[in-house]
Parts: C-alpha cells; sequence; structure tokens
C-alpha cells in the first residue's frame, strides 16, 4: 500500500463505505478500489479529482498528485509497452485467464508457448494493456531472437545487463552474474512491473532474470514449453477453432455467403494459425485474387508457401526456422514421419518409420513435442501440423538419401498390411487371409479392430496409392485386397473402387494371373455395389477366365458366385438361381462353411425375387445358423427378414429385422442397422402403421452411412412406396 491508498482508505472508512459503494460513486468496480488501495493500480489525475469530490477530502488526495506524478515520471521506470495488437480473434479464454492471474498480488511467471505464428506475442501484448494499470511502474520487453535468422540469440549474461540497464543506473551495475542477479532481485523487490520476453529457445536464456519474490510479473514467449522452468504456469496457444478462424479472416477481408464453402477449405489448409490466416486474408482484401483462386494455390504443395508469404506475413521463414534449429537427429525423425499419409501417426507406425529403438524414438518425439512441432495425443499418437508437414515434404523430404525414404516407406507400407491383417482375422476369422507377420496393435478384439480401421482406413488407401507410385506393385494389391471387406462392410465404395482400380494396374504390371484375377473379382463386387452392374458383370467374367486359365478352382468357382449375385440385380434371378445351387453344393463339399454361408443368403435373395418364398425363407434360415460372427448372423436375420417379407409374414420379419437391428448397434454395424430399419419401416407401412413407418424411416435416414438401393431391397420396396422409384423386382433390369 502507497500513500495515495492508506489515505483513500482511511477516508472510505471514516464514511462507513465498502469498496463497492465507493466503486459505485467513483464509477468503477469494487476490485478497482482494492486496487488503487493496495498500490497495485496508479490513479489518474481525473480519477484522484472525482475521488476528492465524492469522499469531500478537503484536498488531501490532490495534495498527493505530485508525489504520484513523480512517482511515473522516475527516470528508472521504463513505459515500454508493447503496441496493442490490430486484431486478436478466438482467444478470449486465454486472454481471461491471463488477466486473472497478472491481476494477483505475487502473479509470477508464465510461459505462453505454441507453434511459430500461433499468436503468441498478439496474446501477450493484448493482455498487458488490459492490466497495464495493475502495473504502476511500467513495462520492459526483450526479444531474445531464440528463433531468428538474421540475428544471433541474446546469451544470458546480455539478456540480464540489458535488463538492468532499464531498470537502474547502467553505471551502477556490477560485473559478475550473481551481484547482478542479487541486483535485479533488490531493484524488483518492491516494484510491480511486467517484464516480457519473447522469442526464448531455452530456459537457460531467462533462469537468471526471473525476479524471484516479487510484485512483478514475467510473461515468456516460447515454442519450446520450458519445462524445465521452476514454479512458471504453462499455457499452451493452440491453433484456432474454426469459427474463430472464419472471424479472423472476416475481420480482415469480407466474404459472401456464397463464398462460404470456399473459404472453408481455405481455413482447412490454414490448419487454425493466425499467421497463415492473416496472409491469404490480406491477399483475398486486394481484390487481385478471388477465394477459388487462393484456395487452387493452396491445394497444391508447390504454390501455397507463395500464397502464405508477402511483406508482412512470413509462414515459410516461422516454420522452417523451428525445423533448421532442431538437431539433426530430431530433424530426420519429423522429416521421416512426415512420410506418412496422415498427420497422425500412432507410435507403431512411428516406429516403423524411424526403424529406431523404442527409448531412442521416444526421447526424440518428446524433445519435438517440447518445441510445439508435435503434439501427443494419449496413447502416444503424434501429430503434424498441416502446413508443418507440407513444408517438410516440400522441402525436407528431397534431402533425404533415396535409399532412407524407400526403406522407411516400405517398412511402413509392410507394417500396414501386417495390422490390416490382424484386423481382418479378427473381425472376419473364418475368411482366407495371406500369412503374414504378426505385428503390435493397439487392438485386441473385434471391436478394437473396426474403430481402427475407420480412424486408419484412408492413410492405408493413401499407402496403397504410394505403393502403385512406388514400384511396390504386390504390396499395393495386398493392401487393397486386405481393406475389401472393411470396406464393403461400411460401404465405402468409392475407396473400394479406387483402391481395387489401382490395385489393378498393378497387378497387371507384376504378370501375375491370379492377383489380377483375385483383383478383377474384388472390384466387381464394388462395381455391383456401386449400381454398375454391367461393368461389374464384366470384372467377374474376366476374373472368371483367369482363374480357370491358373488352374484355381476354388476361385473360379467364387467368381462365378459373384457373377451369380450381380445376375440377381439384373433380374436373371432363374439363372443366377441355379449357378448359386452349383455354387453351393461346391463349398459344401469343400467344406468352405464361410463361402457356403454367404452364397446361401444369395440364393435366398434370389428365391425371394421369384417368389419361392419356402425356400427363400429356407435358404437363410440355414445361412443364420451357420453364422459363426455376429456380423455373419446380422447380414443372415437381414436377409431372412426380407424372405419373411416378401412371403407376407409380416409379425416374423419384423421380429428379424427387431433381432438384426439391435445386434447391428451392439456391433457397431451402421449398414445393417440402416438396412433393419428400413425393414422395420416397410413392415409398418405394410400393417397400416405409417406414423410408426415413419418413425423407423427417420431412424433409417440418420444412420451414418448411404444405402443404395439397386442392392437394398428393403429401401428399394420403401422408396417404391413413397413414389420415390420403382422396386427392384419390378420388370427392368437395376443399372441397365
Amino acid at each position: 500500500m502507497n500513500v495515495f491508498g492508506e489515505t483513500l482508505k482511511r477516508l472510505r472508512d471514516e464514511q462507513n463505505l465498502s469498496q463497492e459503494s465507493l466503486g459505485s460513486l467513483l464509477k468503477c468496480s469494487g476490485p478497482t478500489i482494492s486496487r488503487l488501495e493496495s498500490g497495485l493500480r496508479v490513479p489518474n489525475l481525473e480519477e484522484v479529482e472525482r475521488a476528492e469530490r465524492a469522499l469531500g477530502a478537503d484536498g488531501r488526495l490532490m495534495a498527493l498528485v505530485p508525489h504520484l506524478l513523480q512517482r511515473q515520471s522516475d527516470s528508472a521506470t521504463p513505459l515500454g509497452y508493447p503496441p496493442v495488437p490490430r486484431r486478436l480473434v478466438g482467444r478470449a479464454d486465454l486472454s481471461e485467464r491471463l488477466a486473472a492471474r497478472l491481476a494477483e498480488p505475487w502473479p509470477g511467471t508464465m510461459v505462453l508457448s505454441g507453434f511459430g505464428g500461433i499468436g503468441k506475442s498478439a496474446l501477450t501484448a493484448a493482455v498487458c494493456a488490459e492490466v497495464r494499470d495493475m502495473y504502476p511502474d511500467g513495462c520492459v520487453r526483450i526479444d531474445f531472437r531464440g528463433h531468428a535468422t538474421d540475428e544471433p540469440e541474446l546469451t544470458p549474461d546480455q539478456a540480464l545487463e540489458r535488463l538492468l540497464c532499464q531498470i537502474t543506473d547502467p553505471q551502477g551495475i556490477p560485473a559478475d552474474r550473481d551481484s547482478r542477479t542479487t541486483l535485479l532481485w533488490t531493484r524488483l523487490a518492491r516494484r510491480r512491473m511486467l517484464l516480457i520476453f519473447e522469442n526464448v529457445r531455452t530456459a537457460a536464456q531467462v533462469r537468471h532474470l526471473l525476479p524471484g519474490r516479487s510484485p512483478s510479473a514475467v510473461i515468456i514467449t516460447s515454442r519450446n514449453r520450458l519445462a524445465s522452468l521452476d514454479g512458471a504456469e504453462n499455457v499452451h496457444v493452440k491453433p484456432l477453432a474454426r469459427d474463430a478462424a472464419r472471424d479472423l479472416f472476416g475481420v480482415i477481408s469480407q466474404v459472401t455467403a456464397d463464398e462460404e464453402d470456399c473459404l472453408a477449405e481455405i481455413l482447412d489448409r490454414c490448419g487454425g494459425l493466425p499467421l497463415a490466416i492473416q496472409a491469404v486474408a490480406a491477399r483475398h482484401r486486394t481484390g487481385c485474387w478471388s477465394l477459388a483462386e487462393l484456395r487452387t494455390f493452396l491445394e497444391s504443395p508447390s504454390t501455397r508457401f507463395l500464397t502464405l508469404d508477402d511483406d508482412e506475413n512470413r509462414v515459410t521463414s516461422a516454420l522452417s526456422v523451428s525445423v533448421d534449429l532442431l538437431r539433426p537427429a530430431e530433424r530426420e525423425l519429423l522429416t521421416l514421419l512426415s512420410l506418412h499419409p496422415s498427420g497422425r501417426v500412432d507410435p507403431h507406425n512411428a516406429a516403423a518409420l524411424t526403424d529406431l529403438p523404442r527409448a531412442e524414438a521416444e526421447t526424440l518425439i518428446s524433445g519435438l513435442v517440447d518445441s510445439h512441432l508435435l503434439d501427443r495425443h494419449p496413447g502416444g499418437a503424434v501429430e503434424l501440423h498441416d502446413l508443418l508437414r507440407t513444408l517438410l515434404v516440400d522441402r525436407r523430404v528431397p534431402d533425404l538419401a533415396e535409399e532412407t525414404r524407400d526403406r522407411a516407406v516400405t517398412r511402413l507400407i509392410e507394417h500396414t498390411a501386417c495390422t490390416l491383417a490382424r484386423a481382418n482375422a479378427l473381425m472376419e476369422p473364418r475368411r482366407y487371409l495371406p500369412a503374414l507377420p504378426p505385428v503390435a496393435t493397439d487392438f485386441t478384439d473385434a471391436g478394437g479392430a473396426l474403430t481402427w480401421l475407420r480412424s486408419n482406413w484412408p492413410a492405408a488407401m493413401a499407402l496403397c496409392e504410394i505403393a502403385a507410385g512406388s514400384g511396390k506393385d504386390h504390396q499395393c494389391v495386398s493392401l487393397a485386397n486386405l481393406l475389401r471387406g472393411f470396406f464393403s462392410r461400411d460401404k465405402l465404395i468409392e475407396p473400394w473402387i479406387r483402391t481395387h482400380r489401382c490395385a489393378l494396374e498393378a497387378a497387371r504390371r507384376t504378370g501375375d494371373p491370379k492377383a489380377c484375377a483375385t483383383t478383377l473379382n474384388n472390384l466387381g463386387m464394388a462395381l455391383l455395389e456401386f449400381g454398375d452392374h454391367t461393368e461389374a458383370a464384366r470384372c467377374h467374367h474376366q476374373a472368371i477366365a483367369l482363374f480357370t486359365e491358373a488352374g484355381d478352382n476354388h476361385g473360379a468357382t467364387d467368381a462365378r458366385c459373384s457373377l451369380a449375385w450381380v445376375w440377381v440385380y439384373q433380374d436373371r434371378s432363374e439363372r443366377a438361381l441355379e449357378q448359386l445351387r452349383v455354387a453351393a453344393a461346391q463349398y459344401e463339399a469343400d467344406r468352405r462353411q464361410r463361402n457356403h454361408m454367404i452364397t446361401l443368403r444369395g440364393m435366398a435373395l434370389a428365391a425371394a425375387r421369384l417368389d419361392l418364398h419356402a425356400e427363400a425363407t429356407a435358404y437363410a434360415e440355414q445361412a443364420v445358423g451357420m453364422a459363426e460372427t455376429p456380423q455373419d448372423e446380422i447380414l443372415g436375420v437381414n436377409m431372412l427378414g426380407w424372405a419373411h417379407f416378401r412371403a407376407g409374414h409380416h409379425r416374423e420379419a419384423e421380429d428379424c429385422y427387431f433381432r438384426a437391428s439391435s445386434l447391428s448397434e451392439l456391433e457397431h454395424e451402421y449398414a445393417e442397422r440402416s438396412r433393419a430399419l428400413v425393414g422395420l419401416s416397410n413392415v409398418a407401412s405394410a400393417l397400416g402403421k405409417q406414423d410408426e413407418a415413419e418413425r423407423w424411416w427417420s431412424a433409417a435416414n440418420d444412420q451414418r452411412v448411404v444405402l443404395n438401393a439397386s442392392v437394398v431391397p428393403e429401401l428399394a420396396h420403401r422408396q417404391a412406396v413413397l413414389g420415390q422409384a420403382r422396386p427392384a423386382w419390378a420388370g427392368e433390369p437395376v443399372g441397365s
């Protein structure tokens, strides 16, 4: 408390006023009165005059004005507050948190750490402007140049001398560090100052500059966490959320409603980095580039950073310097991680890419996490910012030795294939899979395998294409085949077709007829689901010929069975049923139970289309009885529900669809649950329960997949009832 604060409190007590009551008289808050009385805030002349009038102080407060002015003009009191940023968007929570800490009597040290260009300095300046009245002894800002490319960074001794020169007589600064540190503590013991240390790279740069027990505050900005600074609070400044990124862009340049979708893609490319968002918005504001043009530039790695760099915003420099300052081992590991097609890399993939002992890799990764060049997620997965990954791929990967790069990609592809094989074995234990080495995985059961696939299939698909483009044709074919079951299950038809077209070209380059035949057969199944029945049939015919030429009877039977499924949907059910019966007999003789079960479901579908209701029901019941996995049971029960519905057995159909829906929900089977819900809608409609039918239909539409009416008979029927399409059995070949 100072003389003014003591006098103000005494006058308030004499009139029996609370801080809140006096605040109301002075048109300020109770906490402001508290800071004035404690000396944490120095009043200006207008505030002194207002207090003088409100309290009838008879000149006692005005008499202190010379003392206040002397304190504010003290030659040893810097007033170097940073300029308030022109715009600060999306940082309200952080700003409030920092301001609350700075309002404390003993605020201590805060480290604002984060990615280069994330807005640490702007946040610091904005908060300092908000609390400057609480720091009557001013502000000192020192740039440590820890990430500068054109100037050397400050040493600890240089920084300490520079700080002392601003808060005391330079002639009285001692020579040795210990004495200087003692002088710093002495000068700050009774002062309340803001010390801003920007661009700090290491804790050693600032450890001797912290004021100890003092009402002063220290704000440090760094791209590193500086975790070894005892007692410092680390505040992680993260990328902007989507809405905040949109607001920041809008502050700089106007966007029409028609441009919102385009802007969303641009903001995705900027990854929530304020520096990048400002650069793109500034270009758009000039009127020389449309959002569509900027989006195109950002999509291409060759022009992305040209778009993000201008006289004020140097995104490339902000990212590059962080990489340049890494140790060689850290830089190589980071570059290898950028080879993964996803920005997020789990520990097993990281190990495959780097081929380092686990302990050594973890040590290097920890250093990169502390530098904010990687984000670490629970469980050990690490993530690269999209812009950083682009920079590494564009400018660092070419510097890797070709052998190093090729081995890393090969290890990653092989590891992914082994992981996919493990996932398939858990989900479909009866499915034939190639023998691959066992690998460590984060999943141990079918549910965990499905969850992993749903998160990682885009990266696996990208690796399939990378394998094809780098001469690894056999691996490309293997990855596509291993993804097929999951794509079929979740009805990811376009990725299924894309991977298998790529794999077919790779298989042809290998000259392996069996690989070509298998890929053609799988591609035909995808085209059937897509609704291109003519092309699907062509693929299966080619597969039959290749399998027969190679002497693979099992493969030829599989391809004939697949072709028969196409015939069902081409309204050639009689011929399809005949061929499916032959295939079923062959599967039974060969003891290929899973294939037999699948064929029985096809026979049930064909028989239902031919109005052979007893046969259809019998085939479906037999398929359900042969199921050995929950997924096969769900598929069989749904088919049985359809057979009953086509026979007019509505109660039996309803029971089946209820059962399939419940099992699908337990097993997270999105497509089959949607099919069961559509089936329940059909049953309710047939029974005259239109409100109930609408509820089931709405629930089906809320599922996470989109079904194709050309291969889902329940959906074709429902759309026909609603007048949206003809049913699949109405006399015209579907897809013709």
